[in-house]
């Protein structure tokens, strides 16, 4: 019996850890875009550049610590380059809309990824649906009308690229499920990181600006915080399931929308604040639909 209460104890301390640590990370990442929005109308190739070099030079120091070569298995690198190269695309896109957005506007889109990832977990690796993921899905998609508002103008278009973001990033996430536990969290980590400095490096090279004092430590701001929300991801589903913890990622959202607010005096319309609201009820069913299909297991 008193075995059985230290396992509890046990678990439910790792539980508490890996929920802050979710916390922490949903931090991490909104103040990242509040970099990216901060950093105005340096290039954005160069925003992506600065950003994922940062995460580079820390995941190659946490490789070099645990001798852990960052190449990966063989059989794996076509998935690697894949979730590489989608993660690029995904992360020009978003910093793209974050950069012309309301802050919590565009991670409100970006939180659409989570559903896209379903829908490619369901078409490339086969994973079967239930009908409450299916209604998360949907509202989902009524959740991205509400906030971008569409209509026949320039104006949408950074939502519009904001919702390509989360669709390619939805992709990407799909590919870092096919290689969970077949590769170690930080090769996947600089895969994507990696592919992003080199695609980005000669695009940028297109419309390089010297950046000043100021604008240099805004960028490397940018990555140290992206690289902060990354690890602090990667140790909270050390200590627990994915399933269990991920709904926390929606925090995401406050936080956002406290920095817009705080720095910026933004003030979403009531469709986005529908919007937002709908997307963490959305992140609810999607995480009730895998929690009892992990049970029912």
């Amino acid at each position: 019996m008193t075995q059985c209460k230290s396992e509890l104890r046990y678990k439910m301390n790792n539980k508490t850890k890996a929920i802050l640590l979710m916390l922490l990370s949903s931090l991490s990442f909104a103040i990242m875009a509040f970099f990216v929005k901060l950093s105005g109308d340096i290039p954005l190739f160069q925003k992506v550049f600065f950003r994922d070099l940062v995460v580079v030079i820390f995941t190659l120091c946490g490789l070099a610590s645990i001798k852990v070569s960052p190449w990966g298995k063989k059989e794996n690198r076509l998935q690697l380059w894949s979730r590489g190269i989608s993660g690029f695309i995904g992360v020009a896109f978003y910093f793209y809309s974050a950069s012309h957005l309301y802050l919590s506007d565009s991670t409100i889109i970006n939180k659409l990824s989570p559903f896209f990832t379903t829908l490619f977990a369901v078409l490339l690796l086969k994973e079967k649906i239930k009908p409450l993921q299916i209604f998360a899905l949907v509202l989902s998609l009524f959740d991205g009308i509400l906030v971008v508002k569409p209509e026949f103008s320039m104006s949408v278009f950074p939502a519009f690229c904001g919702i390509i973001g989360a669709i390619v990033a939805g992709f990407s996430y799909a590919m870092v499920i096919s290689l969970t536990n077949r590769e170690e969290p930080l090769v996947v980590v600089f895969y994507f990181s990696n592919t992003s400095v080199l695609c980005s490096f000669f695009l940028m090279l297109a419309n390089f600006q010297i950046p000043t004092l100021q604008n240099l430590i805004i960028l490397i701001c940018t990555g140290i915080f992206a690289t902060g929300g990354q690890v602090l991801l990667t140790y909270a589903y050390k200590y627990a399931k994915a399933s269990s913890i991920s709904v926390y990622s929606y925090s995401i959202i406050i936080f956002s929308g406290l920095l817009g607010f705080i720095f910026w005096k933004e003030i979403p319309d009531f469709r986005s604040v529908i919007g937002g609201l709908f997307i963490i009820i959305s992140g609810f069913a999607l995480y009730i639909a895998q929690y009892l299909q992990k049970k029912n297991r």
